[in-house]
């Protein structure tokens, strides 16, 4: 995994609790966090174009300063 367009990598790979993939696309969510973490798998299989996606951006959330149980 290459995950170097966030600041704060490796909470992505820390702790990790959830995670899909779909096609060439993985989604992966660490325990508690508030976001969840895209990847594309690149020609050479390789999974790069990280992009970090805030549920609060999607959901409505009952406490959006609070933590998420994702799984």
């Amino acid at each position: 995994l290459e995950l170097t367009e966030c600041g704060d990598d490796a909470d992505a790979i820390v702790n990790l609790s959830a995670g899909t993939r779909i096609g060439d696309t993985l989604f992966v969510a660490a325990d508690e966090a508030l976001s969840v973490d895209r990847l594309v798998r690149d020609k050479a299989g390789r999974w790069t174009g990280h992009r970090r996606i805030s549920l609060a951006s999607l959901l409505p959330l009952a406490d959006p300063e609070g933590e998420v149980d994702i799984e």
